[in-house]
């Protein structure tokens, strides 16, 4: 029984000591150790001392860490999702850094083309936000159509294109193709249109594209 004591009482002057950092609070554990426990050695008793002082401070900090990272309770929730950015170009909706797609025209009619031919078309837009444009993705709304879009982020006041490509193969009539073009401006979707007639061989082009031409 006094064992078990001597233990609790050990371990009560252990964490004073683990608190103060006090050589002379260890000493006194260690010899509060040898009268209770006569079996053991003074070197066996000090290994115990530092295991539990290296475990305490580890809770410690522990303990202190997380009391940092844990958000205090007056910060609004409105306040914490404003500290929320892109990582990738720091820019957020929320706080009025999103950039900002405006694009020339939306729209391009190519006119009246034989079947068979192909259109390429250069949509040009502009950043106007304040943070840099990433382009995420161009959807186009049939196989006919195939967009291609910058891969590098556009910084704010610089320009660049979606580069669309129209093949009128196996196609006939009117067209209107859309491109969705997905980004993280504060409009996250744009809509672009390619339209204008395709027609056979033997109905031939518009008469202003054979003069044009």
């Amino acid at each position: 029984m006094s064992r078990y004591l001597a233990y609790f009482f050990f371990m009560s002057m252990l964490l004073n000591s683990c608190a103060n950092n006090s050589k002379q609070d260890k000493e006194s554990s260690i010899d509060v150790i040898e009268a209770n426990l006569p079996n053991i050695d003074k070197k066996d008793a000090i290994v115990i001392i530092q295991q539990e002082v290296d475990s305490v401070k580890y809770e410690k900090v522990e303990t202190e860490e997380k009391a940092i990272s844990k958000p205090t309770s007056k910060e609004s929730p409105e306040k914490i999702e404003n500290l929320v950015v892109d990582k990738k170009t720091g820019s957020n909706p929320k706080t009025g850094l999103a950039p900002k797609i405006l694009f020339e025209q939306t729209t391009h009619d190519f006119g009246r083309i034989v079947q068979g031919e192909q259109i390429l078309h250069e949509f040009i837009f502009t950043n106007r936000g304040k943070s840099p444009l990433v382009i995420k993705n161009a959807e186009a709304s049939c196989g006919c159509t195939r967009p291609i879009y910058p891969f590098v982020p556009i910084e704010p006041g610089k320009q660049g294109t979606i580069l669309v490509q129209f093949n009128s193969k196996g196609r006939l009539g009117r067209q209107a193709p859309k491109i969705d073009v997905i980004s993280n401006a504060s409009k996250k979707i744009v809509s672009l249109h390619m339209v204008g007639e395709v027609v056979t061989p033997e109905f031939g082009k518009d008469p202003k594209d054979s003069i044009n031409n």
